[in-house]
């Protein structure tokens, strides 16, 4: 059984001009436990408004969500706000591109990524915060302690992404949305994290719906590929057959150049001073 499975889901806005916008039009697929799907397009083909209607989040004076997005057999588009309290951050959790937003500056981050778990689970805070450190640990780095007590403008681009990951994975979720989380990295930045989420797939049979881009990214990431294009799903299949053999002259321009860019990214990668 698919872990999700979304059903000619449509989301429209209601412009100040009075006519609605779609930005997704009738998009249908699934994600199996464990796989990392990816999703890529243009900006404001409609990969962000799936993700969020995905999670409920998209405010609903402003955006009409229909069809249905079911995940373990439930139907989150018909659930009430409290049990949608119970899913968000725990089954399913997301990171977006901006750590910078989505983390407080007058923080400790290794506070900000207990604080996730204290919505989650009965626990006192002390427990909290050591759950927190195993946390931190399991992304990668080294000296947990040191990061647990930093404040995020103490903290590299690529180190407060890693954060938000962790937040997203503190109450081991069975599906993470990554939405465009290397889009402001560079490129050893963005190599390290996608590491960190390779590993922590291997060890805990993660789901992944990877919203990206990036051809390279998709590449090394994703076992199904989803190609969309003006609120359509135009285009579907695995990396290297859509490159190599898609119809679609949309799949064909925005695959063209991933080896060159793998290519480029390789070569920053090995001429890049370590540390």
């Amino acid at each position: 059984m698919p872990l999700v499975e979304v059903r000619d889901l449509s989301v429209s806005y209601h412009l100040s001009s009075g006519d609605p916008f779609a930005a997704v039009q009738g998009v249908s697929f699934h994600i199996r436990p464990g796989e990392t799907l990816g999703l890529m397009g243009e900006s404001g083909c409609g990969k962000s408004s799936i993700a969020l209607a995905l999670m409920q989040l998209l405010p609903k004076r402003q955006a009409r969500v229909a069809g249905s997005v079911l995940f373990r057999g439930a139907n989150m588009l018909a659930l009430g706000e409290r049990d949608l309290q119970t899913i968000r951050g725990a089954a399913i959790s997301i990171v977006y591109q901006e750590p910078e937003i989505a983390l407080s500056p007058v923080m400790r981050v290794g506070d900000q990524v207990a604080e996730v778990i204290r919505a989650h689970r009965p626990l006192p805070w002390q427990q909290c915060r050591s759950c927190a450190r195993d946390v931190i640990g399991r992304v990668g780095f080294a000296q947990v302690e040191r990061i647990y007590k930093a404040y995020p403008h103490q903290l590299s681009g690529g180190q407060r992404q890693r954060i938000c990951l962790a937040q997203a994975l503190a109450c081991d979720p069975a599906l993470l949305i990554a939405d465009e989380p290397t889009a402001h990295l560079d490129a050893r930045s963005q190599s390290e994290l996608l590491d960190v989420l390779q590993s922590l797939k291997r060890d805990s049979g993660l789901a992944v719906l990877l919203i990206s881009h990036a051809p390279e990214v998709q590449e090394r990431m994703a076992e199904r590929l989803l190609v969309m294009s003006a609120g359509h799903i135009v285009d579907q299949g695995r990396f290297g057959q859509l490159a190599g053999n898609s119809h679609h002259p949309y799949t064909r321009a925005v695959l063209g150049s991933a080896m060159l860019r793998d290519r480029w990214t390789d070569r920053v990668l090995e001429e890049a001073p370590a540390g």
